[in-house]
């Protein structure tokens, strides 16, 4: 067995137990980002079979605090599975989750792929792929012994946190939004998302996306709140 599957076997089986992930022994352990994302790749196919097929992406790493922290120098991705894209509304049980937390999103899908060939992208060329804007809650899982000491390349590996996400209506590209707050509900926990405060922008999810994007996120500002009640195709 390699060393990426291996490191991809060992993840695996933490996230289907929900048991808080350890280091990964050092043979094994990716020692850069671009070892992570081996891992993580390794990962969404041993995963596929238990959450499904791998829909889209998530971005982390988005503030220049958190970059500096962790040593990456912009935002790095994680996967998003069809068995975790929700209905705005929808009811999730705690138990699902090893520590569950919840972030207000805005989530873009694409018209077409962003292919790494096309890497550097700009601002326009993004905006350019979007077909439709989506109010989103981003679904976390801090499923680690200790995240602050695990390393950023094994963060990577594991999807950095990536939980799955809630989704309202979309609206398409020629009317961008300000912000929203899709509702939904984490059952044993006592958390009502249509009762949360309202969020700041701070960066947009893609739907198909790998790379390191020359743009920055927005400068964060208050938002608009709505509630909406309809799933979202992804």
């Amino acid at each position: 067995m390699n060393k990426i599957l291996a490191a991809a076997k060992t993840i695996a089986s933490a996230r289907r137990d929900r048991t808080p992930l350890q280091p990964l022994a050092a043979a094994v352990a990716p020692q850069d980002e671009a070892g992570g994302y081996r891992i993580q790749d390794a990962l969404h196919e041993l995963l596929a079979a238990d959450f499904g097929a791998l829909v889209g992406y998530k971005i982390g790493c988005t503030s220049a605090v958190m970059q500096r922290y962790l040593g990456i120098p912009h935002p790095c991705g994680g996967g998003v599975f069809a068995n975790g894209v929700h209905p705005s509304g929808v009811s999730l049980p705690a138990r699902d989750f090893v520590r569950v937390g919840v972030e207000c999103e805005i989530a873009v899908r694409l018209a077409h792929d962003l292919e790494p060939s096309q890497a550097p992208f700009t601002a326009d060329v993004v905006a350019q792929a979007v077909e439709a804007y989506l109010p989103a809650i981003e679904i976390v899982d801090d499923r680690y012994a200790d995240w602050q000491t695990i390393g950023a390349p094994t963060l990577v590996a594991d999807d950095f946190f990536a939980a799955g996400c809630v989704l309202g209506e979309p609206v398409d590209d020629r009317q961008p939004p300000t912000c929203w707050i899709s509702s939904a509900v984490l059952s044993s926990t006592g958390l009502r998302m249509d009762e949360a405060p309202a969020p700041t922008c701070s960066v947009i999810r893609t739907t198909r996306w790998r790379g390191s994007p020359t743009i920055s996120p927005p400068t964060a500002r208050p938002c608009a709140r709505a509630r909406s009640s309809s799933p979202a195709a992804w």
